[in-house]
């Protein structure tokens, strides 16, 4: 039974999991196809790209999600600036089984995801680390480039 198990696909013996209200606390990982609308910037002419994305709060009025991306490479968006380049936070694949290669996430910018669109086509993946949580809580916090505004609307003040 135990070589059988070897031989399935890592995406169906994967331990994702549909999407509950216990996915959106804070440090969630899930999974989904992201769009323009969603906020991202697609690539070769793609209509989306799956994404991983960490939950840091939720706007239960307005319905969003407070999200952070996981790169599989420090955005090069940011390497010109020292401020934002000291917003990847690595992640290594050792902590998490999920990722296939060690990935960063990117702190730089919080998008608010649409919850109705996470329910119906996301997936949850895992959740950071203790260590991780509390070191991104603690740098989303100290961040200047994350509003007051939104550090407010998901609770990352209070938290």
């Amino acid at each position: 039974m135990q070589s059988d198990l070897k031989k399935i696909p890592k995406e169906l013996k994967s331990k994702n999991k549909q999407i509950t209200d216990n996915s959106f606390s804070m440090g969630k990982v899930l999974k989904m196809a992201l769009t323009e609308d969603d906020g991202i910037v697609l690539k070769n002419s793609a209509i989306e790209r799956t994404k991983y994305f960490t939950v840091i709060g939720q706007d239960q009025d307005k319905g969003l999600v407070g999200s952070l991306l996981v790169n599989s490479n420090v955005n090069t968006n940011v390497l010109n600036t020292k401020e934002l380049l000291d917003c990847q936070f690595p992640l290594r694949k050792k902590d998490y089984d999920f990722l296939d290669h060690d990935s960063f996430l990117d702190c730089s910018e919080l998008f608010e995801l649409d919850k109705i669109k996470i329910i119906q086509k996301g997936r949850e993946e895992g959740e950071l680390t203790l260590k991780d949580k509390n070191l991104v809580l603690e740098h989303l916090r100290d961040s200047e480039v994350i509003s007051a505004k939104l550090k407010k609307r998901y609770k990352i003040l209070n938290s």
